[in-house]
């Protein structure tokens, strides 16, 4: 790592300018050491939304790293995009377009270009969005992108033609967030005085059709009941009738379903009775000495369903005794049963015996931090929740991720703890904690990198992707790295007469 001799004009707390100052050419090595530090740093300062030294620092990898210009260039659109800049978004993705050999990138960086055109309003978003199209008819991104041309409209003026936009997005896509808030912008323009069309008799029907196919179901039981009081033309009465016929014949399937798993507990059980009287009289810890630990979970999971607090409480304190006589499994089947029920100090007192069974010891840690939260024990809780982090490391990490959300909302503020990304108090936390495990599970890139060394030496000609994934992978970009190895591959199986292979975005879209 190299430091400069004098201050930099670009030096501060944010942005880190390294040169070499030795007179000698900078190593590979000694190049992605700087790149990577740079990217790191880049993505910091993303999240803290100080965009204009992230971009600073993206210009340093690109400096350091030129064959991987392209990648650089779409980071700088998604960047831009993230800083509500699409004029310079759309610049970054043409460049990644113009630059890039890669397919698949180039694929991605239309999309990108389109969309941040039409977010800006440009003359030529619509012709632009017509020939990515045409391009890709399985485009995936495509209704989104609809949604993106509606609020294009609305920025050049033509409100009637966004409300139909908007409307037809309701209408053929009304479970989806983007015809959520495609309703929302129909609802401004309304209040603003613009006329918004009713779905006609057949939309009712074709839209509710869709939501009970598929979903989400609280707003296709709303859309049905809109439906049992709206007049319909006479044409139009047996289609509806026959449609909320076979909505409430899959509400009956649904109910059946929920109650199926409770109806051992609803039907009269005399043993399980006459053992709840027993165990709650005087004398009743002697009949519990003498009951099998899977018949003691057992009546819990009756207790539990019934919501029998005295009872859970009692066969809870019970399986925490039997250490030695049932197995962990048990015993933290019984602590995810009892929750809710038993009293979250006893659930404490059973998770202390599973802290040390392998199987379960990260699982009960999570599940006891809970209880410790709702008994309000902050500080317990926030330790427990730290160790089961510590303690978490293989993939994919479900207790550890699931911590350190818990964590994030024990340090916001009440007003800031709605549950997964709609709040954005938490949602930039989560993004980026999803998409550091999701890059590099089960991924050793020194390893890969040693593995594809003497390979990229030898063949860096012929294949230059091969370069191009050696340089992401100092950076630690694995995603793109196999990205760039992919295209290699399909290279070298071209060349080996076993015929093309192309199954990447580009044939997908």
């Amino acid at each position: 790592m190299c430091t400069p001799s004098t201050p930099h004009l670009l030096r501060n707390p944010g942005f880190e300018a390294c040169i070499s100052n030795s007179g000698r050419p900078t190593t590979d090595e000694e190049a992605a050491h700087i790149a990577g530090n740079a990217l790191k740093r880049a993505r910091t300062l993303m999240v803290e939304e100080r965009f204009e030294e992230a971009l600073l620092n993206l210009r340093v990898v690109e400096a350091q790293l030129p064959r991987i210009a392209d990648h650089v260039a779409f980071m700088r659109g998604e960047l831009h995009e993230k800083n509500l800049d699409p004029v310079r978004a759309a610049l970054a993705f043409a460049e990644a377009i113009e630059l890039s050999p890669d397919i698949e990138l180039r694929a991605r960086s239309r999309v990108g270009y389109v969309r941040a055109l039409l977010r800006a309003g440009a003359p030529n978003a619509e012709a632009e969005l017509q020939s990515l199209q045409l391009r890709y008819p399985q485009l995936p991104e495509a209704p989104q992108l609809k949604l993106e041309l509606a609020r294009h409209r609305e920025i050049t003026g033509q409100i009637k033609s966004a409300i139909t936009i908007y409307h037809a997005i309701d209408l053929n896509n009304p479970g989806y967030p983007m015809a959520a808030e495609a309703r929302e912008r129909l609802a401004y323009l309304a209040g603003l005085g613009h006329a918004v069309p009713a779905f006609t008799d057949l939309e009712a029907l074709q839209r509710t059709e869709r939501l009970i196919r598929s979903g989400p179901l609280e707003l296709a039981r709303a859309t049905v009941e809109e439906l049992r009081t709206r007049k319909f033309a006479l044409g139009f009465v047996w289609q509806r009738d026959q449609l909320l016929t076979r909505f409430d014949e899959l509400e009956a399937k649904r109910f059946a379903k929920t109650t199926e798993k409770s109806a051992e507990v609803q039907t009269a059980d005399p043993a399980f009775d006459l053992f709840k009287k027993k165990l709650l009289a005087p004398g009743g810890d002697k009949l519990l000495a003498k009951t099998s630990s899977p018949l003691v979970y057992l009546y819990l999971r009756k207790a539990s369903a019934g919501q029998l607090v005295e009872l859970a409480n009692v066969l809870v304190h019970e399986l925490a005794k039997r250490v030695t006589t049932s197995s962990p499994q048990l015993r933290f089947d019984a602590l995810i049963t009892a929750a809710g029920t038993a009293y979250d100090s006893e659930l404490v007192t059973l998770a202390d015996t599973l802290l040390t069974a392998p199987q379960v010891a990260i699982a009960s840690r999570y599940h006891r931090a809970r209880a410790l939260e709702r008994m309000g024990n902050w500080e317990e809780a926030r330790l427990e929740l730290a160790r089961v982090i510590e303690l978490d490391v293989m993939a994919p990490r479900f207790y550890g991720m699931w911590s350190e959300q818990r964590l994030r909302e024990l340090d916001q503020p009440i007003s800031c703890r709605s549950p997964g990304r709609a709040d954005d108090c938490n949602r930039l936390s989560i993004e980026s904690s999803l998409a550091a495990s999701e890059s590099t599970a089960t991924i050793d890139a020194e390893k890969a990198l040693t593995a594809l060394k003497p390979i990229e030496a030898l063949h860096r000609d012929a294949y230059p992707w091969l370069s191009r994934a050696q340089d992401l992978l100092r950076i630690g970009e694995l995603e793109r790295a196999s990205d760039e190895l992919h295209e290699a591959y399909l290279a070298w199986r071209f060349v080996s007469r076993r015929g093309p292979m192309r199954a990447g975005r580009e044939a997908v879209y």
